[in-house]
C-alpha cells in the first residue's frame, strides 16, 4: 500500500507498507525515475518501523542522502541512507518538522526543526551532511526558507543568510 511519496531531482520516492499472507508488515522505500522506471528499494530501520507501526504518515521528504516522515501526532524522524537501506539519525523528537526551498528548484539543502525543543539542522544534500545549527531557541513556531535565506518564527523572529548561522559538527 502507498502511503506517501516525495520527489527529489526527477527521482519519485514511495513509501509502501508491504503486508505478507500472515498478515506481517514490512515497510520500503521504492525509488523511480521521472518515466515511472523502477530502479532499487530502500529497506526501513527498525526503529522507523516501530515509529510507523500505530501512526499515519503526513509528511514524507527526501533530500540528497537524507530522508524525512513526520506523523499526523507530531513525531518524526530524519534518517540517513546508506547501503541501501535507512539509518535513523533523529528520531521521536516532538513537533518535528522540515523546511524545504520552495522555488529555488536546484537547492542543495533542506532545514529540520523541533518546534518543542527549538533545535534547527542542515541537511547540506551537496556534501551529504547533517550540521546542527547554533541557534538558542526554547521552541520554534515555524521555519521558512528559500534561495539560500531563513525565516524563523519564535519568540524572537530572525530573518537572514542561511550561511551565516554557526553550525555545530
Amino acid at each position: 500500500m502507498l502511503y506517501n511519496f516525495a520527489v527529489y531531482q526527477s527521482k519519485i520516492y514511495a513509501l509502501v507498507r508491504l503486508r505478507n499472507s500472515s498478515g506481517k508488515d514490512s515497510w520500503i522505500i521504492e525509488k523511480y525515475n521521472c518515466a515511472g522506471n523502477y530502479i532499487d528499494s530502500l529497506k526501513l530501520d527498525k526503529k522507523i518501523i516501530n515509529l510507523l507501526k500505530n501512526e499515519r504518515i503526513s509528511k514524507f521528504e527526501m533530500s540528497g542522502k537524507y530522508g524525512f516522515i513526520r506523523t499526523f501526532s507530531g513525531s518524526g524522524v530524519l534518517f540517513r541512507v546508506a547501503s541501501g537501506r535507512t539509518v535513523a539519525k533523529i528520531i521521536n523528537k516532538i513537533d518535528l518538522d522540515i523546511a524545504i526551498p520552495g522555488r529555488d528548484k536546484k537547492a542543495d539543502y533542506a532545514l529540520v526543526y523541533s518546534r518543542d525543543t527549538g533545535e534547527i539542522w542542515n541537511i547540506d544534500s551537496r556534501h551529504n551532511k547533517l550540521n546542527k545549527i547554533d541557534l538558542s531557541y526554547e521552541y520554534l513556531n515555524y521555519l521558512y526558507t528559500d534561495n539560500g535565506k531563513i525565516l524563523i518564527s519564535s519568540d524572537n523572529t530572525v530573518y537572514g543568510e542561511l550561511d551565516s548561522f554557526l553550525t555545530k559538527k
